[in-house]
C-alpha cells in the first residue's frame, strides 16, 4: 500500500503547452453561439463589472428571488472564481470591439466561452499528467486524452459559459497533487502546489471541501509510516491554502455584509432525495446516466476488478476524492443539474474516473493473443466513437431547445403537472429543475435527449418545418396524438458561433477569428510530433 504509483511517460513543458493550446483552439473553433444564460449570466456580468467598472455588483438577479446585497445592490450568488474565469474573455471582447466597432453584442457569446475553453484544455493536460503518474503509456494517454476531450461531456461544457470546466480542472489538479504526495513526493514545492490546488478547488465550488477530507484520509493511509513528514507538508501547504480559502468569507462580506452568508436560500429543502435513488439517476437512469453521455467510462468499469487487485491505491484515491461529493449530489432533489446536457454535476470526476480505462487500454495493447487484442481494441474504439457521436449531438444544439420541446410536447400529451407542492417557485410557468418539468428527460424513453438531438440534427440539416419534423418525432412510436411543440421547435438552430456572425453580416470577422484557431491547430500539428517522439517512456 505504501509504494509509489508507477510512473509512465514524460512530457516536456513545451509538449504540454502545445497540447493544451491545440485543444483550446479546437474548443474555440467549435464553440457555441449562445450568450451566457441562467447561472452563467451573473458569472459573466461580475467579470464584466470588474474589468469595466472596478465593481462587483451586477444588473441581473439570479435566481429571481435573490435577496438584496450590500447597499441594496444585486450580486452574483456564484463564488468569485467562477466569474474570474471570464475575465480574459471580457478583455478579448473589448479588443474585438476596438477592431470591429459595433460588435459589442455580437462578440459577447464568443468572448464568454474563452475561459471555459481554456479550462477544458487545461483539464485534458492535467489528465495526461494524472495517467502518467499511474503508469500509463504515452499511446494510451493520448488516445484517452482525446476521448476525454471529444468523447465525454467535457466538449459540451468547454463550449458553454458555465463553470463545469473550471471545477473539472481544479479537481483534476488536486487529484494530480494528492497522487504525487501519496507517492512520496514531500518537498516544499509539492506542499505549496497541494495547498493551491485545494484552495482553488474550494473556490471553484464550496461543496468540494468534502473532497479535502477524503484526500486527507487517503494521504494518511498511504503515508502512515511517514506521518511526521506528512504533517510538516500539510503545515507548509497552509501558506497557499489559507489565503485562497479566505477569499470565500471576504467575498461573502463584500456582497452580503456577512462572511458566513453565501447568498443561498437555505429554506428550500434541496437535500431530500434518497441517496441510492440519486445515485441510480446519475449512473443508471435512461436519460441522464453518465455512461450514456461519457461512454469511454465503460472501459473503466471493465477495468475495475483487475485494477483493484493490482493498484488498490487508485481505487482508494477515487473513493476518497469522489465519494463524499457524490454522496452530497446523490442526496439532491436536483441531482440531474438541469437544464443541462447529461449529469453535469459529475463532470468534475470524469477525468479521474477515466484513469482505470486508460490503464486497461494499455493492457489491451500488451495481450499476447492477436485475436483477443483486436477484440479489446475494437471494443475500446467503439465506445470512444459512441462518445464522440453523443458529444457531437450535444454540441450541435443548445440543450434548452430540446428540453423546451419535450416540455411542450409532454404537456400536450400527458397533461400539465400540479406544481403547487414543488420546493422551488415557478418561473414563466415552469419549475426549473423540478421533477414536475424535467422527469420526462430523465425517465421516459420518448423524450431521451440523445435521440432528441439526433432527431433535431436530421431535420435542421434538411431544413424541415415544424410540421414535417414533428411527424417523426421520437414520441410517435408511443402515441398517434399530434403534440403541439411547434412554438419550441421554431427556436431550434445550429449552435456554432460563426453562423451568427454570417447572419449579422460579419462573415469576414468570423473568417478572421476562425483562421486564427485553424492556424493555431496547424502550428501544434507541425511542432508537437517531434516533441512526442522525444518522449521518454
Amino acid at each position: 500500500m505504501n509504494g509509489a504509483p508507477p510512473i509512465g511517460f514524460t512530457l516536456s513543458p513545451a509538449a504540454k503547452w502545445l497540447l493544451g493550446f491545440g485543444v483550446f483552439c479546437f474548443f474555440m473553433l467549435t464553440g457555441s453561439r449562445e450568450r451566457p444564460w441562467a447561472d452563467a449570466t451573473p458569472m459573466y456580468e461580475v467579470a464584466d463589472a470588474i474589468v469595466n467598472r472596478g465593481e462587483l455588483h451586477i444588473a441581473t438577479a439570479w435566481p429571481e428571488d435573490l435577496h438584496e446585497g450590500r447597499g441594496g445592490k444585486i450580486y452574483a450568488i456564484a463564488p468569485l472564481l467562477q466569474s474570474l474565469q471570464h475575465v480574459p474573455g471580457v478583455f478579448i471582447r473589448k479588443a474585438l470591439v476596438s477592431l470591429w466597432p459595433g460588435t459589442y453584442e455580437l462578440s459577447w457569446p464568443f468572448a464568454a466561452h474563452v475561459g471555459p475553453a481554456a479550462l477544458g484544455a487545461l483539464t485534458v493536460v492535467l489528465f495526461l499528467a494524472l495517467v502518467r503518474l499511474w503508469g500509463a503509456s504515452l499511446r494510451a494517454a493520448l488516445v484517452m486524452g482525446a476521448a476525454l476531450a471529444v468523447g465525454t461531456m467535457l466538449w459540451v461544457y468547454a463550449r458553454s459559459s458555465y463553470s463545469e470546466c473550471l471545477q473539472a480542472a481544479c479537481f483534476t489538479w488536486l487529484a494530480v497533487e494528492v497522487t504525487r504526495v501519496g507517492g512520496g513526493e514531500l518537498s516544499r514545492r509539492r506542499a505549496l502546489a497541494l495547498g493551491a490546488a485545494a484552495g482553488l478547488l474550494v473556490n471553484a465550488k464550496s461543496v468540494y471541501a468534502l473532497a479535502l477530507g477524503g484526500a486527507a484520509a487517503y494521504l494518511l493511509v498511504r503515508l502512515w509510516p511517514r506521518r511526521a513528514a506528512l504533517a510538516r507538508l500539510v503545515g507548509t501547504s497552509l501558506f497557499t491554502f489559507v489565503p485562497l480559502v479566505a477569499l470565500l468569507p471576504l467575498y461573502n462580506w463584500l456582497r452580503w455584509e456577512s462572511p458566513w452568508h453565501a447568498g443561498y436560500n437555505l429554506d428550500i429543502p434541496v437535500f431530500e432525495e434518497r441517496l441510492l435513488m440519486g445515485l441510480w439517476g446519475l449512473f443508471l437512469s435512461p436519460g441522464k446516466s453518465v455512461f450514456v453521455y461519457c461512454p469511454p467510462l465503460l472501459l473503466s468499469v471493465v477495468a475495475l476488478p483487475r485494477l483493484w487487485r493490482t493498484i488498490p491505491a487508485l481505487g482508494l484515491l477515487t473513493i476518497g476524492l469522489v465519494g463524499p461529493v457524490l454522496a452530497l449530489y446523490g442526496k439532491m432533489l436536483y441531482w440531474s443539474g438541469d437544464y443541462a446536457w447529461g449529469p453535469r454535476y459529475l463532470l468534475f470526476a470524469v477525468p479521474l474516473l477515466l484513469v482505470p480505462g486508460t490503464l486497461w487500454l494499455d493492457d489491451a495493447w500488451q495481450v499476447a493473443s492477436a485475436r483477443v487484442r483486436r477484440l479489446r481494441l475494437a471494443g475500446a474504439a467503439l465506445v470512444v466513437a459512441c462518445g464522440v457521436f453523443v458529444s457531437f449531438l450535444g454540441s450541435a444544439f443548445y440543450w434548452d431547445h430540446f428540453i423546451r420541446i419535450s416540455q411542450q410536447a409532454r404537456r400536450d400529451w400527458l397533461g400539465s403537472p400540479d406544481r403547487s407542492g414543488a420546493p422551488t417557485p415557478e418561473v414563466d410557468g415552469l419549475c426549473g429543475a423540478c421533477f414536475e418539468d424535467t422527469h420526462q428527460l430523465h425517465w421516459l424513453p420518448p423524450f431521451h435527449p440523445v435521440e432528441g438531438h439526433s432527431w433535431l440534427l436530421r431535420h435542421a440539416w434538411a431544413g424541415s418545418d415544424a410540421k414535417a419534423a414533428l411527424a417523426d418525432a421520437p414520441w410517435v412510436r408511443y402515441t398517434r396524438k399530434p403534440l403541439a411543440a411547434e412554438r419550441a421547435f421554431a427556436r431550434v438552430r445550429f449552435d456554432w458561433w460563426p453562423l451568427t456572425f454570417f447572419d449579422r453580416g460579419r462573415g469576414g470577422m468570423a473568417v478572421v477569428l476562425g483562421a486564427w484557431f485553424v492556424f493555431g491547430m496547424a502550428v501544434v500539428g507541425f511542432m508537437l510530433p517531434p516533441r512526442l517522439r522525444q518522449t521518454r517512456p
